[in-house]
Formats: structure tokens, sequence, C-alpha cells
């Protein structure tokens, strides 16, 4: 059969259409992300996961997230099975000791993976081309200590050399929570009155903290919390108790944004250190894209910022 004139055009259209739609279709268009977050009881991460999910939506993405329950095993597993569906995976480790475990894995998964939130411990990713990190390499406990520091005297309040301070961190089951407060015992050379362990929330945090001062009174000199909702927490204690921040104790925050903004202008907290995840979140799909690309990008470090009066 004869093709007509005109249905020579029709398809010469459809083939000049079709290419032009893959060429200009965006390399990341029907690729599926595997996410395997540490663990998902810390509510101060849904917003930073919501924002980076929908960031890779927006990029042309679909992603697939997983959590590991805190437990490293269950996500070498499910980075096994991910490597099966999957054209690229974003990790948050959830120990930074395990990097053994996890190149191995990583190495047998075959895929482009971006590594999230605290660098591994060890050189064990340096010589994989697939593997790049996009996080914090700044220790939480010194930039927390750096924040003390700065202020009169060092945060020793009472003037007998030597600063007691309580700690407020998340759940005993948590690997962020038990790192965050392990760094601040590193880091930092005071008296250790208490560690307490909250829920991550502000209730919970306004609970314990009321605890500690009432157990310790006017011998705790620093607060230091590990998240947002618990420094709110442990302002409102602070309110209550009838002590003044800043005065005659000093509140040192955290948060993944600026939602200690208003507490620290008021001066109900006194200062904070602020990951910042809106430009994680860009770097980590920069890097995505380069790593799908067949290219190897350079890690990228983001250091703490500091909030104060």
């Amino acid at each position: 059969m004869k093709l007509k004139l005109p249905h020579i055009l029709i398809a010469a259209a459809v083939l000049v259409g079709a290419a032009l739609l893959w060429i200009l279709w965006p390399s990341g268009g029907a690729k599926t992300i595997g996410i395997v977050y540490a663990e998902q009881n810390n509510p101060e991460n849904t917003p930073y996961r919501q924002a980076l999910e929908q960031a890779l939506t927006d990029a042309g993405y679909t992603p697939e997230t997983y959590h590991a329950a805190a437990n490293q095993e269950t996500q070498l597993q499910q980075i096994s099975r991910l490597s099966k569906s999957c054209d690229a995976l974003i990790v948050e480790p959830v120990m930074i000791s395990a990097g053994a475990e996890l190149s191995q894995a990583l190495k047998q998964a075959d895929l482009p993976t971006v590594l999230i939130g605290r660098q591994m411990e060890g050189d064990h990713f340096g010589a994989s081309e697939q593997v790049c990190f996009v996080g914090s390499t700044t220790s939480f406990g010194a930039a927390q200590s750096a924040l003390l520091q700065a202020l009169p005297q060092g945060g020793d309040i009472n003037g007998n050399g030597t600063v007691s301070y309580m700690i407020l961190t998340g759940p005993d089951t948590s690997p962020e929570a038990l790192a965050r407060a392990g760094s601040l015992e590193r880091y930092f050379d005071g008296e250790q009155l208490t560690l307490q362990h909250t829920d991550w929330t502000a209730g919970s945090g306004k609970e314990l903290c009321a605890a500690g001062i009432s157990a310790y009174g006017k011998d705790v000199e620093v607060i230091f919390c590990c998240g947002a909702l618990i420094t709110q927490g442990a302002a409102q204690a602070v309110q209550d108790s009838g002590r003044v921040a800043g005065k005659d104790v000093y509140i040192i925050g955290f948060s993944t944004d600026d939602a200690l903004s208003e507490q620290i202008e008021n001066e109900t907290v006194t200062a904070a250190i602020v990951q910042d995840s809106i430009r994680q979140t860009d770097g980590i799909i920069q890097a995505l894209g380069a790593l799908l690309d067949g290219k190897t990008p350079a890690p990228v470090s983001f250091p703490y910022e500091e909030r104060t009066k």
C-alpha cells in the first residue's frame, strides 16, 4: 500500500515530536528514588522530609520512602531490596560508625547514592564514584559549646569556675538523640547534672526540664536542648520556675529551621544552632542529578548557623 504525502508528513511530525520529547524531557523524568531514613519518630524531621520528597517530585523523580526504625541491619536489608526497583538512593545512615557495612551494601546495590545527615566515621566512600555526601561535618556538641562559650564567663553564672548543665535530648532508642547528647558530653567540659530523654515533644521537654530544675535548683546554669520542640518546652519550664533565661540560666537550643526565632528575640531562649534544611535539600537534588548523569560531585557540607539576640 502506497502512503500518501499527508500520511508521510504526519508520520514525520510524530517522529520529530518524539525525538524532541526525548531530548527535552528531564533526565530524572521517570526515575524512582529510594529514600531510606534512619528513624521515623522524630516529629521535627517531618517538615524537612516532606520538603525533600516534594523537591524530588518537582524535579521529575518518583520518591519511594522507607524507615529503618533505628536499626542498622534493617536499613541494610532495605537497601538490598530497593536496589532491585530503584534508579538511585538517598540514605540517612542509622549509625555513623557502620561505614564498612553500609559501604559494602551500597557496593552490592550498585546505584548512585546520596548519603545525608551526619558524616560517616572513617573513609569508606572516598573511592566510590557513585556515592556523594550532603550534610553536616560540624560536631553538634562543638557548635552548641561555641555558642555558650561566647556568653559572659562562658556560661559560668555563679562564678565557681565550673559550668553545671543538664541535657534534654530525644528517646534513648533514637541514634540521633544519643549522638547529639554524646557529642555534647565529648565537646563540653563542665559538670553534667542530668541527662533527660524526652519523646521529642514540647510537653515532654517541659516536664523533664522542670524535674531537673526541681532536683538541682540554682545549680543548673545551662540547659542544652537537642531539638526545637524540646527547647520550647524547656523555655516554658524555666519561666514557670520563676527563673529568667539569660540572667540566671542559659538555654542553648537546636532547630532545623528558624522555629526558635521568636523565643530568641524575646530572650526566653538564649541562643541556638540551626541546620539549614532548605540548602541541604537543594544540595541533595543537585548531587542526585549529577550522579544520575554519570558525574561524581564533590561532597557538600553545611555548618550549623548560629542564632543569638
